[in-house]
Formats: structure tokens, C-alpha cells, sequence
């Protein structure tokens, strides 16, 4: 097929780099019509392990496609996952404290600068999910306050600087100072974390140069991206800041990758992503870290937020749900939920009828605070007898705390740690859930991530107050942010994101009280601001009577908030994105959620990843796809490194 006809089911670029297929002309219709009809016969009998967006976007697109027996299974007792967004306090209400995703690109063409600037590089690029979502359910944002792209205090070296002098006499040490990011969007103004910005940014500026010239193009880009695999696949992030500039890395010396670990360069230390695979880093170049969205939620031009008027929530045992507020990320997965289309009633609505009809098995249903316990393949499988006697009943047998039914598809988006502790595999042979698929999820890492937060009284960055809005340290706190609902003519006193942490540098505070957690982390910074002769304290402008604490680790169904992967890892990689097309049919199962991606930690592939199951769970049960889609003429492979692409049932009997 001819490169032009491909060209309206292809993404632009800065885009994913391993598939590129266009959901959002998939999705998008003014008739909002669904993406596909479910077969006319028989309603295949579909499960949904985890109601994150991943799962809920799934049930969604496959409920709107006529597909009416769904069950979600929801381990927590909320819906979302790992969106997740708590009001803060009166008198702001609508800010929120994002204890998960914060920040989301919207993945704006290289070509479409102008547009973009005018829409504050919000919703409108017409080219990711996370912009199809949020413009039909009318979710809006604002820019996200990275480090350096607002005043920004960088403290390091007890404030001595990057590359602090020795003094044999400690009376000659220059006071502690709080550097300022000088020119925002730009270098920080300093000379030796200008020379670190530089080599960033040079070699950004290069790679994505390379990239862009050959994105969209499928054979030339399936090389090129292979050859970027095979150079890059076996180093940890660690190995490429240190290798020279000459062999593809960003030449920097010892020093200098500890000033950038800790520090970054508008996004933060990146010190707990050192070890695991550059190509995690890499591929965030393709616009996942590019003009980062705070997501408002539904609110008005006027600041006014959505409400909920019906009745007090409940899934389908009767256990209570909290009422929508439609604010913060979060937001998301409630539409998803919530919101009914022109043609469709939504999932809570199909759940409530389902409730009245209680006689039918056949229905959408949501079962919350029921995690499932064991998936078990009722077919000869492993030399064992088949465990159905009616060949055309449903194959996999689902077992929760509550329910046990046996499905035709089940749509996992639970995280691989959380199933191989909680959700054992039974009875699943190696030709339907090989062993590359088993090891990659044996093998994946799940980063830790906490987050401390207060409410603010006061946008002190909007007071003349010298505190910056965001301080990077290299402390135990990490970073802090000053976040506010806001407009020009309107805004909402915001909240204090005091400390932000990754990695080991989670891990350290895990153990910590949570409310004396937070009162170290804002004595701390009060500290810095006085160590460097800043007047004001940041604890003039909170409400500190009550800590916000998070802890992702501590979460028994989650067990981490974003999966990395270290180096050497490319073949196990591929073989979860590419388990729905080559095993699904036969295994029945389908993987879905930023977990099973290569750029975990993002909402965007969350959605790609649930969109994928549900065409899979489409092809696979007979039901006919819409909007002139021809799955075999316009859906892509996956670019793959060559070993990925060997027989991936090797591996150990």
C-alpha cells in the first residue's frame, strides 16, 4: 500500500517510536460513531482486570461497539488507578493533589508551532488519545510549571554551587546560594550547568533531527529506529551521559553526570532512571516530555468546575463509589465512566440498568474492592485434560474474591508485579503465553515514587515574594512546585508540591510517619531559604496542619508507579507489545496498560496499549471493524530489534 494512502492512520511527528497508528482517526467522528460493530450471533462474555483509563477506555470503545457482557474487575475501592486526584482544601477546591500522573503531553506536529502556542499546547493537536479524550469530554489545561520554564532556585552543594571550591579555612567559604534559572525556556545562566544543558540539548536536537526525517515513512523509519535499538539497547542511561559525543553519547564527565543526575535540566534529577535502559530515556524524546500539561479538568472559561447532580454512586454489588468531581487527571477516567456519547449511554449508566435487570447475567458490570485471584485456560494445555465439556463455552476461567465466571476475553491492565504476587496463571501453555511474555513481567521495574503535598493559602509566586516557584535540590526533598488552578483573570490559591521523589530516593522515605514526612520536608526548605539569605519562608503561605502523602510502593495492586526496564531487555520488551496481535486469539488474554508499553509512567500509551486490546478483541470475535479501518491493510507491526523478532517461544522449558 502506497505511503499517501497510510498517511491519514499514521501519527505525526514527535510521536511514539515502536508503533505508529492514528487513534485518533480511528476514534474521532462528528457522529461520534463507535470504531467497530460486535458480532451479530453471539455476545462474546469479556472481562477487564483493573478500571485504571486503561481498562475503562477499553470497556468503553468495546461497549460503544455493541459488545453489552463486561465485567471490570477494580482491586481498589476507586475507579482510575494510577490517575488519581485528590481536591485540595477550601477555599481552592479545584486544584488538585495529583498523587499519580501530573503532567501529560498532547504530542503537537513540529509543523504546527503557531497553532499550538495560541492553544497553550492544550488539547487540539489532533494527534495523541489524551487530545481526543479531553477535547470531546471538554477537559481543559494549562501549562505545567517545569523547572525553567518559571522562576526557578536551583540548590546544590548545601548552596555552594556544582562544582563547589576547596577551602582550607571554612571562614572562606561564600555564603549558600539558591541559583536562578536566568533566562527561562533557555540555559540556566550558570556556566557549568550550562555546559551540561548544552550537551543535552545538542545531542536532543540531533537525534530527533535524524528521527523526524524518516518518521512516517514505515520501512525507512522500521531501519532506522532498529539500528537505534542495536546501538543503544545494551546501556543503561548511567553509561550513555559518560560515553563520548563521538559514539552517540552525550560526553559528559564524572562531574558533570552527577550535576545532571541530580539536578536535570528543565524536568528535574534524573538520577533514579541512571540504571535502568537509555531507551526508556529515548523514547521520551518523541514528544512525551514536550510542553507537559497541568490538566484542570472539566472547568469552565470562568473557573467553574463540573458537578455531579445524580445519585450517590455505587458498582454493581452496591459498594459505595465516590461522586465524580471531574477535576485533575482523574478527570479522565471519570469521563471515561461518566460521560455518555451523542448515540451511547455510558458505563455507569449500562451498570445501573444491568443493577435493575438484576434476572441477567448479560450486562456491563463494575466490581469493585474484588481483586482477582487466579486466571486459569480451560483447554488442553501443558499435557493436562481440558477442563470444559462444552467446546463452545467460554475458555478462561476467572476467579476474584467475589465472582467466579469463565470469559471468552480478559483484558488485563493490572501491573506484572501486583499479578505474579496476587494472580497466578493456570493452565496456560507455552505457544499462548510464552516464555519471553512470563520473564518480562518477572523482569520488569516498577519505579517507586512519593509525593508530599500542603495546601497553599496563596499563590506566593503571584505575591512578589522572592521564593521561586519551583526549587530543585539535591537533597532528600528533590524538587518542590508551586501548582494553582489559574487564568488571567481568575485563579485558585493552589497547592505545594513540597517534595517530589523517584527511585531510591522514594525508597528512603518509605518508612517515614506520613504528617512528620511532611513537616520535615517544609522545615527543610524553610532551611534553604534561609541558609541562602531569602527572607520568606515557604511556611508563611501553607496550611500546615495536614500533610498529603503518597506512597506508590505501599499499594499492594500497584507495587510501584511506573515501569522502566533495564538494558538488554529489547526482545522481552517486544514481546509485550506485541502479545495481543501474535498470541491473543489463542490465549484468550490481552494486555493492556502503561505497564505492557516501553514508555511507562505516561497516560498516553496507557490508552494506545487499551485501544490495541480492544481492536485485538474485535479481530479475534468475529465483529466487523468501521470508519474504513481494514485492520490488515492499515494496522501496523511493531518496530522491533531483530533478536525481538526471533521465535519467542525459546526459553526455558
Amino acid at each position: 500500500m502506497s505511503e499517501s494512502h497510510l498517511h491519514k492512520w499514521r501519527f505525526k511527528f514527535p510521536n511514539a517510536a515502536d508503533f505508529n497508528f492514528n487513534y485518533w482517526t480511528l476514534l474521532n467522528d462528528d457522529d461520534q460513531t463507535p470504531i467497530a460493530e460486535a458480532p451479530p450471533n453471539k455476545q462474546p462474555r469479556i472481562a477487564i482486570v483493573g478500571a485504571g483509563v486503561a481498562g475503562l477506555t477499553a470497556a468503553r470503545e468495546l461497549f460503544r461497539s455493541g459488545y453489552t457482557d463486561i465485567d471490570i474487575y477494580e482491586a481498589t475501592k476507586r475507579i482510575g488507578g494510577r490517575t488519581y486526584s485528590l481536591p485540595s482544601a477550601l477555599p481552592d477546591g479545584v486544584t488538585t493533589y495529583e498523587l499519580g500522573a501530573m503532567r501529560l503531553p498532547f504530542f503537537w506536529p513540529k509543523d504546527s508551532e503557531s497553532t499550538a502556542e495560541g492553544c497553550g499546547y492544550g488539547p487540539g493537536s489532533q494527534n495523541c488519545v489524551v487530545d481526543y479524550y479531553c477535547t470531546r469530554f471538554g477537559i481543559t489545561t494549562q501549562m505545567f510549571p517545569n523547572p525553567g520554564e518559571v522562576k526557578t532556585g536551583i540548590y546544590i552543594n548545601r548552596g555552594r554551587g556544582p562544582m563547589p571550591q576547596v577551602f582550607p579555612d571554612v571562614t572562606q567559604l561564600p555564603p549558600p546560594k539558591l541559583i536562578d534559572w536566568v533566562k527561562l525556556g533557555g540555559a540556566p545562566g550558570e556556566p557549568t550547568l550550562d555546559r551540561i544543558y548544552n550537551k543535552w540539548v545538542n545531542f536532543k536536537k540531533a537525534f530527533l533531527q535524524e528521527c523526524g526525517a524518516a518518521y512516517g515513512r514505515d520501512a525507512e523509519w522500521a531501519v532506522l529506529w532498529q539500528k537505534k535499538i542495536r546501538q543503544y539497547g545494551d546501556l543503561s542511561f548511567r553509561d550513555f551521559v559518560r560515553r563520548s559525543v563521538e559514539s552517540g553519547g552525550l560526553g559528559m564527565n564524572a562531574d558533570e553526570s552527577r550535576v545532571f543526575a541530580v539536578i536535570g535540566l528543565g524536568d528535574a534529577g534524573w538520577g533514579a532512571f541512571y540504571d535502568i535502559s537509555v531507551l526508556w530515556v529515548l523514547r521520551t524524546l518523541f514528544g512525551f516530555s514536550d510542553k507537559l500539561q497541568l490538566i484542570r479538568g472539566v472547568v469552565s472559561a470562568d473557573g467553574i468546575p463540573s458537578t455531579w447532580e445524580d445519585d450517590t454512586p455505587s458498582d454493581s454489588l452496591g459498594q459505595h463509589l465516590d461522586p465524580p468531581t471531574f477535576l485533575g487527571v482523574q478527570s479522565l477516567a471519570e469521563c471515561l465512566f461518566y460521560r455518555r456519547d451523542k448515540r451511547e449511554k455510558s458505563l455507569y449508566e449500562a451498570i445501573k440498568e444491568a443493577k435493575r435487570e438484576r434476572a441477567k447475567q448479560i450486562g456491563v458490570h463494575l466490581y469493585i474492592d474484588n481483586p482477582v485471584r487466579s486466571l486459569t485456560f480451560l483447554e488442553e494445555a501443558c499435557g493436562l485434560p481440558p477442563h470444559r465439556e462444552n467446546p463452545d463455552s467460554p475458555p478462561v476461567r476467572l476467579v476474584s474474591d467475589r465472582i467466579t465466571r469463565d470469559y471468552d476475553a480478559v483484558i488485563i491492565t493490572a501491573p506484572p508485579w501486583s499479578l505474579i504476587v496476587e494472580t497466578p496463571f493456570e493452565n496456560f501453555s507455552p505457544d499462548s503465553l510464552p516464555w519471553p511474555v512470563r520473564e518480562a513481567m518477572n523482569s520488569s521495574h516498577f519505579m517507586p515514587s512519593c509525593k508530599v503535598f500542603y495546601p497553599l493559602k496563596n499563590r506566593y509566586w503571584d505575591r512578589s515574594s522572592p521564593i521561586p516557584q519551583v526549587i530543585i535540590t539535591d537533597t532528600f526533598a528533590q524538587g518542590a512546585y508551586g501548582v494553582a488552578v489559574a487564568d488571567k483573570e481568575w485563579g485558585y490559591p493552589g497547592v505545594l508540591l513540597a517534595s517530589y521523589t523517584w527511585g531510591d530516593d522514594a525508597t528512603k522515605l518509605v518508612s517515614d510517619d506520613d504528617q512528620e514526612l511532611g513537616r520535615r520536608c517544609l522545615a527543610h526548605l524553610d532551611g534553604i531559604l534561609e541558609r541562602c539569605g531569602i527572607e520568606d519562608r515557604l511556611s508563611n503561605w501553607v496550611d500546615d496542619r495536614k500533610a498529603i502523602v503518597h506512597h506508590w510502593l505501599r499499594s499492594p495492586w500497584q507495587r510501584g508507579c511506573a515501569r522502566v526496564y533495564r538494558a538488554g531487555n529489547s526482545a522481552l520488551d517486544s514481546a509485550l507489545l506485541t502479545y495481543n496481535r501474535r498470541y491473543s486469539a489463542k490465549s484468550h488474554l490481552y494486555l493492556a496498560g502503561e505497564s505492557y508499553s516501553v514508555e511507562g509512567g505516561w497516560v498516553e500509551p496507557a490508552l494506545r496499549s487499551a485501544l490495541d486490546a480492544a481492536i485485538h478483541v474485535v479481530r479475534n470475535t468475529g465483529g466487523q471493524f468501521r470508519k474504513g479501518f481494514d485492520y490488515n491493510q492499515h494496522y501496523p507491526e511493531h518496530v522491533c530489534s531483530a533478536s525481538a523478532l526471533s521465535d519467542s517461544r525459546t526459553g526455558p522449558a
